[in-house]
């Protein structure tokens, strides 16, 4: 131990100790939050103030123009709200059901497509909550040689996991995906780049945001999975949604948004 600490300097070493706490930082993370229904406790939270903000805001989302009637925010709101409420029973949906994934995609194809093209996160891809289930992980290396009643013990508990994490990750797609399609018209407004901060808005909401695609080194997320955060990608989410507040486009008006609504119900 002493001699690997002093030579920390070389790479392979320390990308070596950085993927073994990773690993730990993933196992403690699972078993403290990967066997509740609390996404809409913690990640929930800020696309519900926004759906609160956004109902009770008296204004136009889109002005009518030369005789096309436009549209009110409390329309938009309502929508947003009612997708956060029904997302509430997809979690519960999904921890019986492990096709409920696929058919909140399946719902509408075309929508989910044009999410992930413009950076939106979906699926088990947009959670580090459960990273410890993955191939080369602590529990299949240290309980995967132990039995229970002729059934592997790390291949039982992954599979007592994996209706949780369906449960988990259920509820951000569809809310994700429901926000995007109820504020889409919206955000076309200004183009191309508006449907762009849309997406990532929707990711900074539901603690989506991806430490890959913001350039974050490999070992460095290691590091941050085992030392620094305990959810990254919340983290990393909720420092963006913050400082978007700051911002005069979309990313901005829907981060003041989420902040007021969840100041206005007390969050």
């Amino acid at each position: 131990l002493f001699v690997k600490l002093h030579n920390l300097h070389n790479v392979k070493t320390l990308e070596s100790w950085a993927s073994a706490f990773a690993k730990a930082g993933d196992l403690l993370r699972v078993g403290r939050t990967g066997f509740d229904f609390g996404f809409h406790l913690i990640q929930g939270l800020p696309s519900l103030g926004l759906a609160a903000a956004t109902t009770v805001n008296p204004g136009w989302a889109i002005k009518p123009v030369k005789g096309v009637g436009g549209v009110r925010n409390y329309t938009v709101g309502l929508k947003m709200s009612k997708a956060w409420g029904e997302a509430v029973a997809v979690s519960f949906d999904a921890f019986f059901h492990k096709d409920r994934l696929i058919k909140t995609i399946m719902n509408d194809v075309d929508l989910a497509t044009d999410f992930v093209q413009r950076g939106g996160q979906l699926s088990r891809g947009a959670t580090d909550i459960f990273d410890a289930l993955k191939a080369d992980n602590l529990l299949s290396k240290y309980i995967g040689g132990i039995n229970v009643a002729d059934v592997n013990a790390a291949d039982l508990l992954a599979k007592i996991t994996f209706r949780f994490e369906n449960a988990f990750v259920a509820p951000g797609d569809y809310i994700r995906l429901k926000y995007y399609e109820a504020m889409r018209p919206v955000a076309g407004l200004k183009g191309e780049e508006g449907l762009n901060q849309l997406a990532a808005s929707m990711n900074n909401l539901t603690g989506a945001l991806s430490s890959s695609a913001q350039g974050i080194s490999p070992t460095l997320q290691r590091i941050e999975r085992g030392f620094l955060f305990f959810s990254p990608r919340y983290t990393r989410s909720s420092i963006a949604l913050l400082s978007d507040v700051f911002k005069g486009n979309i990313q901005g008006e829907i981060a003041r948004r989420s902040m007021i609504g969840m100041a206005g119900l007390g969050m």
